[in-house]
């Protein structure tokens, strides 16, 4: 928790970058599938339509909980897990990633 907000939930001060798509800042696709990556802690929030590395941006934590507040459901999720759903309002899926195996 943030010490500036008590009611800040996420591992990550509300300034902190987290990566997100043009389509959901641009074009106001919802956010459908929430990454906590486990190598930085960081966040990546995605609408689900692109995977196109063109299409990445950057945003403040505290910017895109501002853009849906529905994100803050998902905040405690661990590092290395996902969060997905269907719809804006639809329940959040949790599941933790699978380690890629290095060979």
């Amino acid at each position: 928790m943030s010490e500036q907000d008590p009611i800040w939930k996420f591992d990550q001060e509300k300034n902190v970058s987290a990566f997100t798509t043009k389509q959901v800042l641009d074009d106001g696709l919802p956010i459908l599938l929430v990454m906590h990556n486990e190598d930085d802690c960081s966040w990546t929030f995605l609408c689900d339509s692109t995977d196109d590395e063109k299409d990445s941006r950057l945003v403040t934590m505290e910017d895109i909980v501002a853009m849906d507040p529905s994100l803050n459901e998902i905040a405690e999720i661990p590092p290395g897990w996902v969060a997905f759903r269907d719809f804006v309002g639809d329940e959040w899926d949790k599941f933790e990633e699978e380690a890629e195996e290095e060979y």
